[in-house]
């Protein structure tokens, strides 16, 4: 792996880490209701998976994304829902912060 890919996934594990209400409420829509519960589509799998680029149909990507970490896949349901809870800013601050850091 190149040095700046490894850079950005290392950006990427560690930013936010979600540990206070003030981060959770910037990031995700009703913080309060949303990846609180133990589920396979946590926050960090599914930032990775819409970062990921998508190039098949969301059900072939999801399959295959959650076959590579050896988990059963989720529905595209459950992915769209997960994806809604996340806030805008949440990639606009991700993204201002890798071309920083890049």
């Amino acid at each position: 792996m190149t040095r700046a890919l490894t850079r950005f996934l290392t950006l990427l594990r560690s930013f936010p880490d979600l540990t206070t209400e003030a981060q959770r409420a910037q990031y995700i829509v009703e913080p309060h209701r949303h990846f609180t519960r133990s589920s396979p589509l946590t926050f960090r799998r599914t930032v990775a998976f819409i970062l990921q680029l998508v190039r098949k149909s969301t059900a072939v990507e999801l399959h295959d994304f959650f076959g590579s970490l050896g988990r059963a896949p989720v529905t595209k349901s459950a992915f769209a829902q997960r994806w809604r809870a996340i806030r805008p800013a949440f990639f606009r601050d991700f993204f201002y912060r890798s071309v920083q850091d890049f």
